[in-house]
């Protein structure tokens, strides 16, 4: 009998825990990262909300091997990044501030900045929309992501630089930099003076420089503020050579500084670390903190010290010598045809991609030689292997090609007082050291072109700039080579442009002092491809720039400003699919009239100056001008100034000082609709608390393409 009642006892709870199980719901927490939440139930619908406005779509987040996808464009576009379809390729590339990510529908493996990562899940086309891992993109685009559970939504927020703080013992000093959220970053050495700098992509920071007193040692001060749109960068002033190692940890950067090199755990002392960004970079502008270029953003390098031969995998292997006054880098191989060597500038740099199957380990080599600072190698693509020399200026190189092997000799070139830029809209040739080929608007060269338009020569008496002699490898898309070529009989030297295809020049000679125009300070000469009838080109034309600051007020530069919100305005535009060309993309100087001469010979269809203005600290609002000549046409200046006008107001709110004539020059010297635009007034307080906003200065860029979008549309009528 206890028996029996004992199995029915037994048969009663198994059947109540059955019961319980489907009856009752069950309880789970769910993981704070979207990649491993799923849905509640199998049909409900993940919401979106992006730095905190909720974010609607044609196309849900889906749920794929409890990895999260989301719409591409709707999702990124909406944290700023541009988001592109390469067909061909089946490939999808979404960009932000320098931070690039390639990803191929349907693989694993996402290419970061040049560099190869595996991802989950790939990224799927459902119903005919593209969707991206919402995790994998976000953080790698340094972007904080989190599960809000009761609202079944996925929060993708921009983060925050926190708070920075030093501390000092008897044998080392540590800087912490905290942030919400970091995966890229890029850390770099500068000299004359000491400095380390180091960039968060994509992070916001307190738009006035902030500067944090030290002078307890090696450290003397610590300054941060935003750079670019929206990269934080900490600037740390250093009273002699850095030694420093590096500690990541969640939500905080840690560096130990040294007074002298600090032993890895190979033996080897770790240097002042050289940066690791992608070989191939756009341009980026120079920062508010310190008026320096700033190199390509990349994935964090790994201190490495100096050998003399690396071997990679796949029997590649990189071998440096030091031979007398040049630099000796031997690269082995299997096979090396079809490679080439292209020189890319800001920062300088040689960079040899060789056609290689076999996967490669990523290396950074650390030289420290007069010529070279540092060999790095990686992946590139999955058939190339991309080798970069980090080098000091333009120094000359042969190649010598021997059997599995490629020799590049690195040594001092015979030409000097030069420096090429190919980043950016703007490439040029710049003659330095007091070089001048014009004086009082008047040409002291002569020119001429070849009759298929790939060779041009400049010709100058040979006083006018000394450029010693040489031949300037460069092999990027624009140009072959330059030649530098002194003739001691007729006293005369000749540059020679040998180009890969036709393109007009511009030369410039720049003054040290704009208002007065004496003391030449150098001679810009421009390549540049003329727009063609139809492409409807758009200049922007960021105000000053260099050593002219433009308006200083309340602790703003004018300068800083101009560029942000150009860049902001080109960005728009180029998703508008609109033809666009930047005078400027970084902290350079461009003479008034060279604005105006680069404008008219690319043929463009507008032409844009963005500044702020200051005046009295009562002065306040917003004005555009127009140059009042007898301009008869459908669409002129002034027709422009006031669709500019108009739309600033509606959008931002300011106090409306009108659309007005005026006789500035890149306004008079252009031949094409020409505005200058005055956003806001550095001098006025209220003003100046909007200009520091991100968010009033990308509604300044947003006003400023609408009123190019609709002025494009009265040009094509």
């Amino acid at each position: 009998m206890r028996k029996r009642c004992f199995k029915q006892y037994i048969m009663i709870m198994i059947i109540f825990v059955v019961m319980a199980v489907n009856i009752f719901p069950t309880y789970c927490i769910k993981p704070d990262l979207p990649d491993n939440a799923a849905p509640k139930t199998k049909n409900e619908t993940v919401g979106l909300n992006i730095n905190g406005e909720v974010v609607h779509s044609d196309t849900p987040p889906v749920v794929v091997n409890n990895r999260t996808l989301v719409p591409a464009r709707a999702v990124f576009e909406k944290l700023g990044a541009n988001v592109s379809w390469d067909k061909p390729n089946d490939k999808v590339l979404v960009s932000l501030n320098n931070i690039k990510i390639d990803l191929k529908i349907n693989h694993k493996n996402a290419i970061i900045n040049n560099k190869t990562v595996e991802m989950d899940v790939p990224p799927k086309i459902i119903n005919g929309r593209t969707l991206l891992p919402v995790r994998f993109v976000s953080e790698h685009l340094n972007m904080k992501v989190n599960w809000l559970h009761d609202e079944n939504m996925i929060a993708i927020n921009t983060s925050n630089l926190g708070n920075i703080t030093y501390t000092k013992n008897s044998d080392k000093e540590v800087v912490t930099i905290n942030l919400e959220y970091y995966k890229n970053y890029n850390i770099f050495t500068l000299s004359n003076p000491h400095r380390v700098v180091i960039d968060f992509p994509n992070i916001k920071a307190p738009v006035e420089p902030k500067t944090i007193r030290v002078n307890k040692g090696l450290v003397k001060s610590i300054r941060y503020a935003l750079f670019e749109k929206s990269t934080a960068r900490i600037v740390l002033d250093m009273s002699s050579k850095p030694y420093y190692t590096m500690e990541e940890k969640e939500g905080q950067l840690v560096l130990n500084f040294s007074s002298s090199p600090v032993i890895s755990r190979g033996g080897n002392p770790v240097r002042s670390l050289e940066p690791k960004p992608s070989p191939i970079s756009t341009p980026t502008p120079t920062n508010i903190v310190s008026q320096e270029p700033t190199p390509t953003l990349s994935p964090t390098p790994s201190p490495v010290s100096t050998p003399t031969d690396t071997p990679v995998p796949s029997g590649f292997k990189i071998h440096y010598s030091k031979q007398g006054a040049e630099d000796a880098v031997v690269i082995t191989m299997n096979q090396y045809k079809g490679y080439k060597v292209v020189r890319v500038t800001d920062p300088d740099r040689l960079v040899i991609d060789i056609p290689n199957p076999a996967p490669v380990k990523d290396q950074n080599i650390d030289i420290d030689s007069t010529l070279i600072k540092s060999i790095r190698c990686s992946q590139y693509e999955r058939d190339t292997t991309r080798v970069v020399l980090d080098v000091n200026g333009y120094p000359d190189y042969e190649v010598d090609e021997q059997p599995g092997q490629l020799v590049l000799q690195i040594k001092n070139p015979s030409y000097k007082n030069i420096l090429y830029h190919n980043n950016g809209d703007r490439v040029s040739l710049i003659l330095s050291k007091g070089a001048y080929l014009t004086e009082n608007g008047k040409n002291l060269y002569k020119s001429s072109v070849s009759p298929d338009g790939l060779k041009y020569t400049v010709t100058f008496p040979s006083h006018l700039a000394s450029l010693g002699s040489g031949i300037i490898k460069i092999n990027d898309k624009l140009l072959e080579s330059i030649q530098i070529i002194p003739d001691e009989k007729s006293g005369n030297t000749s540059i020679v442009f040998h180009a890969k295809e036709a393109y007009v020049y511009e030369i410039f000679t720049r003054r040290e002092d704009f208002k007065t125009y004496t003391d030449p300070i150098d001679t810009a000469i421009t390549l540049l491809k003329p727009a063609q009838p139809g492409d409807y080109l758009v200049v922007i034309d960021p105000g000053h720039g260099g050593f002219e600051t433009g308006a200083i007020g309340n602790g703003l530069i004018e300068k800083t400003f101009n560029l942000d919100i150009a860049l902001r305005l080109n960005e728009l535009l180029k998703k508008r699919s609109i033809n666009t060309y930047m005078i400027r993309e970084d902290d350079s100087y461009v003479d008034l009239y060279e604005r105006a001469n680069i404008a008219n010979k690319l043929n463009a269809s507008l032409f844009m100056s963005i500044h702020n203005n200051s005046f009295t600290s009562g002065a306040r609002g917003t004005e555009t001008f127009y140059y009042s000549a007898a301009d008869k046409s459908k669409f002129n200046g002034e027709a422009f100034s006031d669709i500019v006008q108009r739309n600033l107001i509606e959008s931002l709110g300011t106090y409306d000082r009108g659309s007005k004539p005026a006789n500035y020059v890149v306004i008079k010297e252009t031949n094409m609709p020409s505005v200058l635009t005055e956003v806001a007034f550095l001098s006025n307080a209220g003003d100046a608390q909007k200009l520091r906003s991100e968010e009033f200065r990308q509604k300044a860029a947003e006003a400023l393409c609408e009123a190019i979008v609709e002025s494009l549309k009265r040009i094509q009528k």
